[in-house]
């Protein structure tokens, strides 16, 4: 299995990961709401991989890098 934690993937245990006490009304996480940065460092994360994936995670994104097959 490569050495990953599948765990991580699996939906029923993301949604219980956050006590009950940490929720709002709306079931969405107080935790998210008091550390906005680590929702601006998700987001990063996210961009990075989206440039990865289309081949522009290079210089300033402009040029689409290819694999020669």
């Amino acid at each position: 299995m490569l050495g990953y934690n599948m765990d991580i993937l699996d939906p029923a245990i993301g949604r219980n990961s956050i006590p009950e006490a940490q929720r709002d009304n709306f079931r969405t996480s107080v935790v998210a709401t008091e550390y906005p940065q680590l929702n601006e460092k998700a987001l990063s994360v996210v961009d990075r991989v989206k440039k990865k994936l289309s081949g522009r995670d290079f210089g300033d994104g402009s040029r689409v890098l290819t694999v020669d097959e």
